[in-house]
Parts: C-alpha cells; structure tokens; sequence
C-alpha cells in the first residue's frame, strides 16, 4: 500500500506529517526560527486526513479518528500543545462511507470536503465554529475530487460516476456570498468508462484555461489525455497510446513541466516513469525501479506554487535517500528559498531601522534649531536687560548725588521745595512776588515764563538725548537763574 506525507513549508520551519502506529507524527527537518524542535503526535488518528495551511502559518489538520468522530486539530508554530475540537455531524453520518478527505484554505478561510459513495459533504470555517455540513451532489458517486485555482477563482472538480461512464462536473466560489455554486452549466460528457482505472490532474495554462491531464491504464496498454475547458466544452488536445505489460495500478501521478509531462506510477512493486513530449506526441524510454515502500510526497504551502516545479511526486522509498531526486531537489529549493528569504527580511529590518534612525536624527536636528534660536532670543533679551539695569544704575547714582548736593538760601518771601522724583521745584508763598529788586513776578507771568521755558532749544536739544543727566543740568541752571 502506498504511504502518503506531508511537508509543510514556510518561512519559518518544514515539518513532515506522516501517519504510524502511535498516530500522525509532526516531525521537523529544517527550522529557521526558535519554535519546538522535538516531534509531536496526535494519537488515535486513521489514514483518513488532510492538511492545509493558513496566512497565519498555523496548521490545520482534519482527520476522522479510531472512533469515528471527525477531529479538528491545530499546530501552532510557537506552540507544543496541539488544540482540538470536534466537528458537529450530520444525522446520516457514517465514517465507513467516507473514502477521501480534502481541506483547503481559501481567503483565511477553511474549507473542507469529504467524499463518500454517493456525492461529497461540504463544511466551512468561519472565525472559530464550523458551519452545519452540506451535501453536494448526493446523487452520484463522486470518483475523483479536485480543487483549481484560476485566475484568482477557486473551482471544484468532480469526476462523477454516472451509471457506466463518468460526468465532469464543475462548482465555482463565490466569494461574495462565499458558497459554491451549481455545476456550470451542465455536466460534461466524457469517453471514459467507469470500470477504466482513471487518475486526473487538473492544471492551469499559461492563458488561464483549465487542463485536465487524463492517464487511464487499459487492458495491456496506457492511454493518455489532454483536455482543456473553453466555452463550458471540453476539447480534446491529445491523446496518444502505450503498449505495456502493466495489469494492476496502486496509484498514477502526472505533471507538467513546460513541453514535457512526467507520468509516473506505481504497480506491482515497481515505480514506473515516462516522459511525453507534446510538440510531437511521442513518448520517452520507460524507467523501472523496485518499490519496496512507495511513498505520496504532497508540499503544504500557503506561498505562491508558481516557484516550486512541482507539489507533489511519488517516490520508492520511505526514507531521505539520496537517490530520491524530485525530495531533494525540493529540499535544495526551499533551503535556498529561505535563506533568500532569510536574508531580505535581514536587509528590510536593517533599512528599516536605518530609516527610524534618519527620522529620529532629523527630529532632534529640528529640535536643536528650535533650541539654538531660543538661546538667541535669550542671549538679546539678557542684552536688553543688562542695557536696561545699567541706565537704571546710572539713575541711581545721579539721584543719590542730587540729594547730596546743598541747596542754596533763597532771599524772597517763598519755600522751595525739591521733588527728587519729579526733578522739579515746588515754591510756596503769595501770589505776588519779588525776585529781584526791579522785577515783580506774579503767578501768571511765572506760569507764561514756565510755558516759554519748556519749549525746546536748540542748545539743550543735544542734551535731552542724554536721559537724566540732562534733567539735573536743566535743573541746576533754573536754579542758579532764580539765584541772579
């Protein structure tokens, strides 16, 4: 019997999921960050399983166990416990009947589908409960399942048993109502009979078109196909024949690498492989080894398929052996992928903190002008200051002087008082008085003489400019006039 593994890969860790005695053993072989390096095991699963992986790099596991429940489990990449739930069932279930089980992820979300003896269950997982089950074509017998992406539109194609022939019916997403709608248009016709043992691959051309590459092993002799849908129609590209001794077939793979399709099988203890060559329909040399272990290598990725030449293969052996050219040519691309990887997420780390640091350094540059002109503005606004208590201490001086100084004695009939913060002189007495022996002064002609007096003069003009000083001189000349 053909064993099936799985390595998931992304660009943290490759992990090979396998089923053994204990259950299905999570194995990691080649790891570029801290998570568990140890293997963990979900016991009590069947044969019965699948895998996918979702943009979170969680993955997800749905297999149905010893008992026949259908189990949810998820492996975190940081996380060595392994959480699961269960399904909700439908009222017919029955896990005997179920014979493939198929989980993808399509725009975060988990869809999965099992394929039982007549048609195929249909469950959703939106945020973290799984909706009811649906049933999908519960009138025929679904013989093949298969899930296309093309040009960003998910499909699903079924390969139908309809009484002696088979029917290729065809359901598209959509992902506004996100539900799977009816076969469009109607199902497709085929030549290939029911008792043919059929194995298809679907693919995506260059131009989008789906193609369906068809190997059917007849009586003595291997048939291949090429399909491609257009117009709801398909249209047969080729067909060519091979004679071969082959009776019984376990399991058939083909890909497609540009002109060249590898068919690849594996019947009777042996692994077979064949080239065909499209341009001319020919076939190539056919190789033969002994296959004591035959294994099913399927990639898990939610990365772009496009980089890898092929996502799954079938190998003789079980084990990493050198031998095993499509294994290790894997393992090569995906190293050299994350390594590439590795190191632009190295480069973009240290450009972004290069960047940071540019930011940070012209901020503190906008913030030291501003500094730089606050200091201007205090070092002009001390200057300011300094002139300001200068004159104010010259002030001082002039005044402290004044009241120094002696005030003469007057010889008429009135006090004189001296307002040191006015810097002016005060008389008392009558209203009518002598100044001088020819002159009589009265308090109107003393008020006119004062107005005529305050007029500027050229003479005293300069000195006005010199602040206080020029108060005292005026002061002092008034004086030694009334003195006269």
């Amino acid at each position: 019997m053909t064993d099936v593994r799985y390595l998931v890969a992304n660009r943290y860790l490759l992990t090979s999921i396998r089923h053994s005695e204990r259950g299905l053993l999570i194995e990691p072989v080649h790891s570029h960050s801290a998570g568990p390096d140890q293997e963990r095991c979900i016991p009590h699963a069947s044969t019965l399983y699948d895998i996918c992986e979702d943009d979170k790099h969680c993955i997800h596991i749905v297999y149905i166990d010893q008992a026949g429940r259908l189990i949810h489990a998820i492996v975190r990449l940081h996380d060595k416990q392994i959480v699961s739930n269960m399904l909700p069932l439908s009222t017919d279930w029955d896990s005997h009947t179920i014979h493939t089980v198929k989980l993808c992820c399509i725009r975060n979300t988990l869809h999965l589908f099992l394929l039982r003896n007549y048609g195929f269950i249909h469950y959703e997982l939106t945020g973290i409960h799984w909706s009811s089950p649906t049933t999908i074509a519960k009138d025929f017998g679904c013989r093949h399942l298969h899930l296309v992406q093309s040009a960003d539109q998910w499909m699903i194609i079924g390969i139908m048993n309809n009484r002696l022939t088979y029917e290729l019916h065809i359901w598209h997403y959509d992902g506004q109502s996100f539900t799977w709608s009816n076969p469009s248009p109607a199902p497709l016709d085929t030549a290939w009979s029911a008792e043919d043992n059929l194995y298809i691959e679907p693919r995506v051309d260059k131009d989008g078109a789906l193609l369906l590459l068809c190997l059917r092993f007849l009586k003595g002799k291997l048939n291949f196909q090429q399909l491609r849908l257009a117009d709801e129609t398909l249209i047969l590209v080729s067909d060519s024949s091979l004679i071969t001794p082959i009776r019984q077939v376990e399991t058939a793979f083909c890909h497609r690498n540009d002109d060249l399709i590898h068919l690849t099988w594996i019947a009777e203890g042996h692994l077979y492989r064949i080239h065909y060559k499209s341009s001319d329909g020919g076939f190539g040399a056919l190789q033969s080894i002994p296959a004591s272990e035959p294994t099913r290598w399927h990639i898990v990725s939610n990365q772009d398929n496009n980089s890898l030449p092929y996502t799954c293969w079938l190998s003789a052996h079980r084990e990493w052996l050198p031998s095993d050219v499509q294994l290790h040519s894997f393992l090569d691309l995906y190293r050299a992928n994350t390594d590439i990887v590795a190191s632009v997420t190295y480069v973009e780390s240290s450009l972004t903190t290069v960047k940071q640091l540019l930011e940070t350094h012209d901020k503190l540059q906008k913030e030291m002008d501003q500094l730089e002109q606050r200091i201007q503005f205090c070092k002009h606004q001390a200057t300011l200051k300094q002139h300001r208590l200068a004159a104010l201490s010259e002030e001082l001086d002039i005044r402290e002087s004044l009241l120094r100084i002696p005030v003469p004695e007057l010889d008429f009939p009135y006090n004189v008082d001296l307002d040191t913060s006015t810097d002016r002189v005060q008389l008392h007495g009558y209203n009518t008085f002598q100044i001088a022996p020819q002159l009589a002064v009265s308090t109107s002609d003393l008020e006119q003489r004062s107005q005529t007096e305050s007029q500027p003069n050229d003479e005293l003009e300069p000195l006005q400019k010199n602040g206080v000083r020029h108060k005292v001189v005026h002061l002092l000349q008034r004086i030694t006039k009334l003195n006269q």
